[in-house]
């Protein structure tokens, strides 16, 4: 019997104790599996998403976000002043507190708001490369009053058609278009006219949430946008790089917590799996001493049990990783949130098993390769 096939039948005599082990190897992999694949899943549709925005974003410098910014009106004709901008599109923004009669909490309805745009303008604006397709209805006319866009997840939750009505806060709108976002990540924009947001809202009427640049071909955005805060000291412009960036740094940050939980999950796994070897070393203890009685060599010994450590950390790898999957796939199905096992997660997955039960190994490993053969088989 080779030596390979007896480290793996020697995991069989102590069930119990070696699916223990497995176990805590599992938990460690599928925690470092769902949450890295989570974070590199939001990172590659954030990419994505904001690859396709071309243009400005222009708020309030005081603002952190464009729901809290207003800008006055009188900033549109001198933003369009500004060499290098081509179009100029005030947008309203507004978080929805009541649909369809139900009150949205705070963390529920922060993916679910009001998006008010000028019809005529609306393929300039955020939106206008982000709607991969209007799956029924059409998109807003200038002459459009009382009218929405609905996201398609929207027109499910609800059980809503083009022609129906859906009511926002206390006031009802005709839905006449149902679209599909290229990503979920930026939420479920309802679209309406500026002036049917400024209403809902009552905002005053010479301010809007923020702008939207278009600048012209071949202009660098990163030097536009430099520009106009040199220009305008009470706006800040933010490009599709700047975003990226930001996001690029949280993100990092978030996968950097993930492989800190996962390596705490690790260290006590490795612990489980020194203690499920040290045990079953001294419990054999007579069964090494026969074995080096017979011809053995400390080498062999060693190899044995450096093996049946291994087969424990990839063992426990695999099923980590079929748990990982499974967490994965319901968090997509579940939440529509994008996760990516990529080849080098599984790979560096196998390898990081492969570490922990070799490292869990060598100390009881060492122990067996060093017992004397008569004192083990005198061994009660």
């Amino acid at each position: 019997m080779s030596l390979v096939k007896l480290s793996f039948m020697n995991l069989m005599r102590r069930k119990s104790r070696t699916i223990l082990a497995l176990v805590g190897i599992a938990i460690g992999i599928a925690a470092m599996t769902t949450l890295i694949a989570l974070v590199d899943g939001i990172q590659h549709d954030a990419t994505d998403v904001i690859g396709k925005m071309k243009g400005i974003q222009i708020m309030d410098k005081s603002s952190f976000d464009q729901t809290f910014s207003r800008v006055p009106i009188t900033y549109e004709s001198k933003l369009h002043s500004v060499p290098g901008v081509k179009e100029v599109v005030p947008e309203i923004w507004h978080l929805i507190g009541k649909l369809s009669n139900k009150s949205l909490s705070a963390g529920f309805s922060a993916d679910t708001y009001v998006y008010g745009v000028p019809p005529g303008q609306f393929e300039y604006g955020m939106f206008g490369t982000m709607i991969n397709k209007t799956t029924s209805g059409r998109i807003l006319k200038t002459s459009d009053k009382g009218k929405i866009m609905i996201p398609k997840k929207i027109a499910e939750d609800y059980t809503k058609n083009v022609g129906d009505s859906l009511k926002i806060e206390n006031k009802k709108y005709e839905i006449i278009g149902i679209f599909e976002m290229d990503s979920e990540l930026i939420g479920k924009p309802i679209i309406m006219s500026l002036d049917d947001a400024r209403d809902l809202y009552s905002l005053e009427k010479d301010k809007v949430n923020n702008y939207y640049i278009t600048p012209t071909e071949g202009t660098d955005t990163s030097t536009l946008t430099k520009l106009i805060e040199f220009k305008f000291d009470k706006l800040q412009a933010n490009s599709s790089q700047d975003m990226m960036e930001q996001i690029d740094s949280i993100l990092s940050n978030l996968k950097m917590l993930a492989i800190i939980v996962s390596i705490v999950s690790a260290i006590v796994a490795g612990i489980g799996v020194i203690n499920t070897m040290l045990m079953s070393v001294l419990e054999r203890t007579k069964e090494v001493g026969t074995l080096k009685a017979v011809g053995w060599t400390k080498s062999n010994i060693l190899i044995m049990i450096l093996l049946e450590s291994i087969f424990i950390g990839l063992i426990g790898t695999i099923v980590g990783l079929g748990i990982g999957y499974i967490a994965c796939y319901y968090i997509t199905a579940s939440f529509n949130i994008t996760t990516l096992i990529t080849l080098s997660l599984v790979i560096q997955n196998f390898f990081f098993g492969f570490m922990l039960g070799a490292l869990g190994g060598i100390y009881p490993a060492v122990v067996a390769s060093r017992m004397d053969p008569i004192t083990a088989l005198r061994f009660e």
